[in-house]
């Protein structure tokens, strides 16, 4: 017997058993063996992990860290030991924080792999034993009861009031009705009503299913294979990071090579030159950018924390701030995930009455001031109702049906308590709701002598048993369909007064009833959601969503949040996506904010689509079915709130408190963190190339010895205590204002864009002239070599200094800043001074830096055309601005 079948729901009952070669009676234990050895245990299983130590030395695999190990290397020739172990501390301390964070990200199929993790009742030759779901195999009865989870996926042989939540695996929100009855092919995986999926949960009812398949076969297996397969994109800071230390690897080298040619062409020796070219090398090569990166991206991920973002992946913090499209789930997302009434029409007022709040909580208002019809209403909605709210951990939640949740809820809003209704009104007896029927109906207590009936369900069924005429059930319908209309799910409610001796009601009682009204509930949007939304548009990143729910709940929930807006056709189905080709699906995908009844295979298309249109995706889920797209996205966003762990342990990003809205934080953060980034790495190659500068002017213009303003020693110096401590400093950086208002940039656009650049050249050419017009002067005057460059030396120290002042901000004048918004910037001015002030004026530092002490006059001399710096850079910043330069 070979399981091959896939359209299981379009087969008899009997027709799967031949297939499954099974019966009613269950399987004989001998035949269950051979299955467990033919399909496997009912297990989804999990990926080859990749070894740790692997792990491990993948962090060392990039070309910044490249030139970091050669610079250790030369400075362990020089025999400059202390450096050689500090640019290796480096080099490590990097590598630890990302293998810490790559090792969390390998436990996501081990997380997929407990989601099937529990027991069932299955038939084995004739009798009921409560096994492991992992024991089950294909062809095996399982018995389904309420509160239970599915523990594979099943044909349903018989039931009984049976309903599933299947959000976790389609995304939908409302709860799915199930039957018997035979389907056509093709119909999709939330419309399949007579099947049940592994990992759902049954809701209410009971009933019978056939396994028709296990593990890695099943719904929940096959998205599993998926997630494994699914291949991680790198992150754009990565592929930044990379390309710029290959290109600043090539201009090293060939910077080197040139000014080595040209010492050999003066009449340099070979050993004078190596060495200048060994002080070149060092001075460019940025020793503490891998630390700084790593130090603004941990910065980035606490600072995320603190606003409810928790992030897994330390390299997807920057990714944030390059966002420029947030596809969304709706359910639990962009929605509570809790029904809630928004309208009620009282027939006996002809009124329809708005009701404001969303989800459990008993809070809101009633619009127009409620009647005493619409009071009598919402009293028989509890009466008729097992449904109960409370308030636990700060939160509301319900236990029960989510549809009659929402009844009790709004009940509330009006001071009706659940809990005194029923103790003043007691329930006699009850008819539970069946899908076949349409309806539930109780006999409570009412006045003395007179017991009633309530009723609620489909209106059509409410409308059929009522006291109505033609005319008053058309008015009825019309008012409905206007409900429909805004997607509203509709649940009616009738009355009759039955006499005092009544203690049981049936279907001859189910006549001439009352009709009271009807209510009509979604699952709104959140309010924060809504905010959240008009921020993306104002910040330039486009939403849109992505549900399993159908498109006119969709439509309806993306117009209040705002998602469907002009220039965009609106609501897509994945029916339609998939008869698509993938030039057309491209076209749909730009043109369309919203896509309902999506299976997880189209997700991830569409996130594939995207991606290949150059956005930068980010993909919000909290179901396994979102899993696969979560993974592919640039970012993936999990909710942290009722969440699968499967969701959270793919994702990038976590959110804690569930709410869309703080995705904004953490995308202002995710760019504050590329900015703390680009000024780090402005401010350290502005200095580096400016000492670049130095030397091959002094190779190419001055004679031997004098053609060395800054020595190796001192130039090792400079980048490490100076660069290093001002670097790390500006990687903590505050998020200045106005930051989340600026589009995101674009995914092309390096590290060091066409502004910066040429800011660096600029900076590099005062520093140029302004250390060597001061060394000139000093070997024009008399001076030795020592006092000489001891001046270049600390003109270097003060420019570098002025220049992190600079570097806080690309785009503002520093004076707009506020000064000690970054004390640990202040700081690491202050210690780096102080140090360097060390170096000139301490005997035992003057030996080891050959330099000599400067007196008071040398130290105003140097203030004053260090200076200089500020000045250029402010009027640059002033004639971009004042001729609207774009950044």
């Amino acid at each position: 017997m070979e399981n091959t079948q896939e359209n299981w729901y379009t087969l008899p009952i009997e027709k799967i058993f031949k297939e499954l070669d099974t019966s009613s009676e269950g399987l004989k234990n001998y035949e269950v063996q051979k299955r467990l050895i033919q399909y496997g245990p009912n297990e989804l299983g999990t990926t080859k992990k990749r070894n740790i130590w692997l792990i491990f030395f993948s962090q060392f695999t990039n070309p910044l860290v490249y030139l970091l190990l050669v610079a250790a290397l030369i400075t362990y020739f020089l025999q400059h030991t202390l450096d050689t172990w500090v640019i290796l501390g480096v080099v490590f301390l990097n590598a630890i924080f990302g293998f810490l964070h790559e090792v969390k990200a390998e436990k996501a199929m081990e997380t997929l792999s407990r989601i099937m993790a529990l027991r069932a009742k299955v038939k084995r030759d004739k009798i009921l034993v409560d096994l492991p779901s992992a024991e089950i195999v294909p062809g095996d009865i399982v018995e389904i009861n309420a509160g239970g989870k599915i523990p594979a996926d099943l044909r349903i042989i018989k039931q009984d009031n049976l309903r599933a939540d299947e959000a976790i695996l389609t995304g939908e929100s409302v709860l799915q009705e199930k039957n018997e009855n035979l389907l056509p092919a093709n119909t999709p995986l939330g419309d399949c009503s007579n099947m049940l999926f592994g990992g759902t949960i049954v809701v209410s009812g009971r009933g019978l299913g056939v396994v028709v398949a296990t593990g890695k076969n099943s719904e929940f297996g096959r998205i599993a294979q998926e997630v494994a397969e699914t291949v991680k994109v790198k992150t754009p800071l990565q592929y930044r990071l990379a390309k710029f230390s290959r290109t600043l690897l090539y201009l090293v080298l060939g910077a080197v090579f040139i000014i080595f040619l040209i010492g050999l062409f003066r009449g340099f020796s070979f050993a004078q030159m190596f060495m200048i070219s060994i002080s070149i090398t060092i001075s460019v090569i940025p020793e503490g950018l891998p630390a700084i990166v790593t130090i603004t991206l941990a910065n980035g991920a606490f600072m995320m924390a603190k606003r409810k973002a928790i992030v897994r992946k330390l390299m997807a913090v920057e990714t944030l701030g390059s966002i420029t499209t947030i596809a969304s789930d709706k359910t639990g997302t962009l929605t509570h995930n809790q029904m809630t009434v928004e309208k009620i029409y009282s027939f006996l007022d002809d009124e329809i009455f708005l009701l404001s709040g969303s989800g459990y909580e008993p809070k809101g208002e009633v619009k127009p001031e409620a009647s005493q019809n619409l009071l009598d209403l919402l009293t028989v909605g509890v009466l008729c109702n097992d449904a109960e709210i409370f308030e636990e951990d700060r939160e509301w939640a319900a236990t029960g049906d989510p549809t009659e949740a929402a009844l009790v809820t709004v009940a509330s809003k009006a001071g009706i308590f659940k809990e005194k209704i029923d103790s003043q009104f007691i329930r006699l007896d009850e008819i539970p709701f069946e899908t076949e029927k349409g309806f539930m109906a109780t006999l409570n207590q009412y006045q003395e002598g007179k017991n009633l009936l309530v009723v609620k369900g489909k209106i059509e069924k409410i409308l059929e048993i009522s006291n109505l005429n033609f005319s008053a059930k058309e008015k009825i319908l019309s008012k409905m369909e206007d409900f429909a209309s805004g997607a509203l799910r509709v649940l009616a409610i009738a009355t009759k007064e039955l006499p005092g001796n009544t203690k049981e009601i049936s279907q001859k009682d189910l006549t001439g009833l009352t009709f009271l009204g009807f209510y009509g509930m979604i699952d709104p949007p959140r309010y924060e959601a809504v905010e959240a939304v008009k921020n993306c548009l104002q910040s330039n990143i486009r939403p849109i969503m992505i549900t399993g729910d159908y498109s006119s709940t969709a439509k309806a929930v993306a117009k209040d949040l705002g998602i469907i807006r002009e220039g965009f056709d609106g609501v897509v189905s994945g029916g339609e996506l998939e008869k698509l080709s993938p030039e057309e699906f491209d076209q749909i995908i730009t043109k369309n904010s919203v896509f309902a009844r999506i299976s997880p295979e189209i997700k991830l298309r569409i996130v594939e689509s995207l991606q290949r249109q150059g956005q930068i995706v980010a993909v919000t889920g909290d179901g396994i079915n979102d899993a696969p797209a979560l993974k592919k996205a640039d970012i993936g966003i999990a909710m942290g709130e009722g969440g699968t762990d499967a969701s959270r342990e793919v994702a990038d990003l976590v959110l804690a408190d569930n709410n869309f809205a703080t995705i904004i934080g953490a995308i202002e953060e995710g760019r504050t963190v590329f900015q703390n980034i680009r000024r780090a790495i402005f401010f350290l190659l502005s200095t580096n190339v400016g000492e670049l500068f130095i030397i091959f002017l002094a190779v190419l213009l001055l004679p031997y010895p004098y053609n060395l303003p800054l020595i190796p020693v001192q130039i090792l110096w400079l980048n490490l205590i100076t660069d290093g401590t001002a670097g790390l400093a500006l990687a903590l950086e505050p998020t200045h204002k106005g930051v989340i208002k600026f589009p995101p940039r674009s995914p092309k656009e390096g590290i060091i864009d066409r502004i910066t650049f040429w800011r660096i050249i600029l900076v590099s050419l005062v520093m140029l002239a302004g250390t060597m017009l001061l060394y000139q002067l000093e070997i024009n005057a008399g001076a030795d070599i020592v006092r000489a460059r001891s001046v270049a030396f600390a003109t270097m120290v003060v420019f570098q200094i002025l220049n992190v002042l600079n570097s806080r901000s690309l785009k503002e004048s520093i004076f707009k800043i506020p000064f000690f918004s970054n004390k640990y910037l202040i700081f690491s001015l202050v210690f780096s001074f102080m140090l360097s002030f060390m170096t000139i004026h301490n005997s035992f530092f003057q030996k080891l830096f050959h330099t000599t002490s400067l007196n008071i006059f040398d130290w105003l001399k140097i203030l004053g055309v260090t200076l200089s710096i500020i000045l250029v850079v402010e009027l640059e910043k002033y004639l971009r601005r004042k001729t609207n330069a774009k950044y």
